[in-house]
């Protein structure tokens, strides 16, 4: 995530982005990266597989698989649900967590934090905060541009360019990794026919308690 971020050039995403492929590219990553940040790995992994302790819990699965089905209050453009939406892209800057012996997990340097030790963020968080961020460019876009926040500094950030195109592909890759196995059948249409996969109404069974994440947050603020 961008924990320091630098004042744009550019305030809004340039036009030569059409709002049509903007818009499809979105609609993708909201129905697909709920199965990504859901199921994610239940510890927290590096590349070079040098763990060491163990820092992240161990997340459980639902005791009941989850539906996935249209959420009103998450969709559309109205206050309420751009409420919603930007505690989720606050959520990439405050859900970090301070650690003072990360070399003990096989962790790289994080951000010295300013009561000593270093901060790290998870994934997760991270990935819902890139997806508000693609949601809010759209929106301003399509909406023109009725919700900027000139005296907001994240808003300014988020509006940004190659934030939003470091977005997209962080994205493509976090979907990738934590690949939701779960099959998904067609739609039923009003005159009885199945002609596409929406994935509504679909039940997952891989997904995990993620409350989890928030307590450990809670305990390492």
């Amino acid at each position: 995530m961008d924990t320091f971020p630098t004042k744009p050039k550019k305030r809004y995403f340039p036009h030569g982005l059409s709002g049509c492929a903007l818009f499809s590219t979105t609609l993708f990553a909201i129905i697909s990266l709920w199965g990504a940040y859901l199921i994610g790995s239940s510890r927290y992994h590096l590349g070079n597989g040098n763990m060491g302790k163990t820092l992240i819990p161990t997340l459980p699965l639902l005791k009941e698989p989850v539906v996935f089905n249209p959420d009103p209050r998450w969709s559309g453009s109205d206050p309420e649900t751009h409420k919603l939406w930007e505690k989720e892209h606050l959520n990439g800057f405050t859900h970090s967590f301070v650690l003072d012996n990360p070399r003990d997990y096989g962790l790289e340097k994080g951000v010295p934090a300013r009561r000593g030790g270093e901060r790290f963020g998870i994934s997760m968080y991270h990935q819902l905060h890139c997806l508000a961020s693609i949601r809010m460019v759209y929106f301003n876009q399509t909406d023109n541009h009725q919700h900027r926040r000139d005296e907001d500094p994240w808003d300014m950030e988020l509006r940004n360019h190659l934030h939003t195109d470091h977005c997209f592909d962080y994205l493509r890759q976090a979907i990738r990794c934590s690949a939701d196995p779960t099959v998904e059948w067609s739609r039923v249409e009003t005159n009885g026919e199945r002609r596409e996969i929406d994935g509504w109404g679909v039940p997952h069974t891989v997904c995990k308690d993620v409350s989890v994440f928030e307590e450990f947050i809670a305990q390492h603020q």
